[in-house]
Formats: C-alpha cells, sequence, structure tokens
C-alpha cells in the first residue's frame, strides 16, 4: 500500500480512525493535491459527526506551462497495473494525445502543446468513456 487504505467514507479498517488528504489512499490511489486534501478532510469530519458522507471521487487535472510546453494530464496516466491496458494516440505535428483505457473504460489522459481538450478528457474520465468511443470522441 502506498497510504493508509481507507472505505468510500474515508473509515479505516479500525472502528472510528478516519484519514484523509495526501496519507489517505482510496482504490489503490493516492492524490497528493490541495483540492483532494479539502474534499477527503471535510468528508472525513462528516463522517466523524455521524453524518455518514460518501467521498465523491475527483479527476484532477494538471496543467504545466514552463519553457514554451504545454503539458496537461488527467486521471492516471501511469497505472500501477498494466493488465487490459489499451492505449490511443494522436499525433498531429507539435500537438500529441494520448489516452489510456483500462478493461476497456478510459482512466487517464495526457495532452502536450494544444490543451484545448483538457475538460473533454476530465468529462471522458468521470463518464467511464469506452474504448470504442473514442475515435468519434476525440475527433
Amino acid at each position: 500500500n502506498l497510504g493508509i487504505v481507507v472505505n468510500e467514507y474515508l473509515q479505516t479498517s479500525s472502528p472510528n480512525i478516519y484519514a484523509a488528504g495526501d496519507c489517505a489512499e482510496i482504490d489503490g490511489r493516492i492524490l497528493a493535491i490541495w483540492s483532494n486534501a479539502l474534499k477527503t478532510g471535510r468528508t472525513a469530519g462528516l463522517n466523524m459527526l455521524g453524518i455518514q458522507t460518501q467521498h465523491q471521487k475527483e479527476v484532477p487535472g494538471i496543467f504545466l506551462s514552463a519553457f514554451g510546453a504545454y503539458i496537461f494530464s488527467a486521471g492516471m496516466i501511469t497505472p500501477k497495473e498494466e493488465k487490459n491496458l489499451k492505449v490511443f494516440s494522436k499525433n498531429d505535428g507539435e500537438n500529441r494525445m494520448k489516452l489510456i483505457f483500462q478493461d476497456e473504460v478510459l482512466i487517464g489522459g495526457l495532452l502536450i502543446k494544444d490543451t484545448s481538450k483538457s475538460s473533454q478528457i476530465i468529462k471522458a474520465i468521470e463518464e467511464e468513456l469506452r474504448y470504442d468511443k473514442v475515435e468519434e470522441t476525440f475527433k
């Protein structure tokens, strides 16, 4: 494990003990970003108060703009397990798109140079886009 393993209520295997933020491992992932720390802290706090609240998964999008390079990534671009992976790549000159699918479902995406499809990638990950729909979705 990478962190403190929690369930969808951010509860550990010990009763009345919760974890949130950078130390909480949810579904085999740790999201070490500020927005996730805020959301998981709030959810864990509500559950500690007895207000049963399920953690809403977040698809983080990360932008990098440095030295003339523009890069966007979302979801899992380096999956822990390489089982049943498919990759869809689209290269148009300097513009590149890479979409990672596991078990036929979109789990991550990467854009280089033209990042205009970033929100479309996040939405497709949230909606669990199937591999057979990728061509019509990302024309």
